[in-house]
C-alpha cells in the first residue's frame, strides 16, 4: 500500500493508471517467482530455511525504501509507539474516506471501494477454491497445476500493463469504459472455467482474466482523482484494512460453497466468481453517473465565475 501511495504522489494523472498497473503488476511477478521456486527449495533445503528465506526476504522492501526513494511531500508529524497501540492511524483512515467533501466525491469515494471491493471477494473466492477444483476436479497433477498457476500469474504481471499502454496509446477509451471492458473480460473468463464445455477450457478463461490488475489500477487511479494528495497514505492505509478483513471471511466462505456445491457443479465457485465482477460493472456505471454529475457541476460553477 505504501508502493501505491508514493506512485499516486510522484506520476501525473495522465500516467498514473499504466504506472498502478504495473505497480499490481510488480506484486503479481512476486508471486510468479515465489511459486515457482519455493517447491525447489523446500524439497531440498528444508522448510526452516524457506522460513529464514522469507524473513530476509521481507525486510530487503524497508532497505530498498530507506536508500532509493526520497521524500514525495514535507511533513512534520512524528511516528510515535502511541499511535499503533491507540490504533490512531486506522482511525484517521476512516476519517478521511467519510470526512464531508464537496459535490457527490464522499459518495464517489465509496462507491469505489465497493466497485473494488466486489472484485477483491472474487479474486478471494478464486484463490480458496482453484486448488481443488483444477487438481482434484479437472485431474491436474502439482507440477501442471504450479504451471497453471505460473501462467496465470504472468499473464496477469505482463498482461495487465501492456493492456494499459496500448489502450492508451491507440484508442485512450474513457476509464469507465475501459474498467467495464475489463470487467467483461474477467466474467467471461470465469464462466468458460466454470461450464468446462470446450477443450482447454480452463487455459482460455484464465488467459482472459489477466485484466485482473488493470481493472484495479482503474479503481485506484479514479480514488487518486477524489482525494487530495497528502490523503494517499490514509486511502490506501483503509484499503488494506479492507484487503485483510475480506481475505480473512470470504476465504473460510468461499471453501464451504465449494465443499457443498460438489455434489452437483464443483464450478459455482468460478461462476460467483463472475458474478461478482458483474455486480461491480454494475457500480461502475453508477460511479460513472455520479462522476459525470460532478464534472458538469463543476463546469456549470467554472462557467458562473
Amino acid at each position: 500500500m505504501a508502493m501505491l501511495s508514493y506512485v499516486g504522489l510522484v506520476t501525473s494523472q495522465e500516467k498514473r493508471a499504466f504506472y498502478m498497473a504495473i505497480a499490481e503488476g510488480v506484486l503479481l511477478f512476486g508471486v510468479l517467482i515465489g511459486q515457482t521456486i519455493n517447491g525447489f527449495i523446500i524439497d531440498d533445503l528444508g522448510l526452516d530455511t524457506m522460513a529464514y528465506i522469507t524473513a530476509a526476504v521481507s525486510v530487503l522492501p524497508v532497505i530498498v525504501a530507506s536508500v532509493f526513494i526520497t521524500d514525495a511531500t514535507s511533513t512534520r508529524h512524528r511516528h510515535t509507539w502511541r499511535d499503533v497501540i491507540t490504533l490512531s492511524h486506522m482511525f484517521d483512515a476512516f476519517k478521511t474516506i467519510y470526512r464531508k467533501r464537496e459535490g457527490h466525491k464522499r459518495k464517489l469515494l465509496s462507491l469505489c471501494f465497493v466497485m473494488y471491493s466486489l472484485p477483491f471477494v472474487s479474486v478471494c473466492t478464486y484463490m480458496a477454491g482453484s486448488f481443488l477444483y483444477f487438481v482434484k476436479e479437472r485431474g491436474l497433477t502439482m507440477s501442471e497445476y504450479s504451471i497453471f498457476n505460473g501462467y496465470s500469474s504472468a499473464l496477469k504481471s505482463f498482461g495487465g500493463p501492456l493492456v494499459v499502454y496500448l489502450l492508451k496509446r491507440f484508442i485512450n477509451p474513457d476509464q469507465f469504459h475501459f474498467a467495464m471492458g475489463c470487467a467483461v473480460s474477467q466474467i467471461f473468463g470465469f464462466t468458460l472455467m466454470s461450464i468446462d464445455i470446450i477443450p482447454d477450457s480452463m487455459w482460455i478463461g484464465v488467459t482472459f482474466i489477466m485484466t485482473q490488475t488493470a481493472y484495479f489500477a482503474l479503481i485506484r487511479n479514479l480514488q487518486t482523482t477524489i482525494c487530495d494528495k497528502n490523503e494517499y497514505g490514509q486511502l490506501f492505509a483503509f484499503d488494506a484494512i479492507l484487503q485483510c478483513v475480506l481475505q480473512s471471511v470470504v476465504g473460510i466462505l468461499a471453501k464451504e460453497v465449494y465443499t457443498a456445491s460438489l455434489s452437483f457443479w464443483p464450478g459455482l465457485f468460478l461462476a460467483l466468481c463472475a458474478f461478482f465482477y458483474l455486480c461491480g460493472m454494475m457500480v461502475t456505471i453508477v460511479v460513472a453517473y455520479y462522476h459525470d454529475k460532478d464534472k458538469a457541476m463543476n463546469t456549470d460553477l467554472h462557467e458562473d465565475e
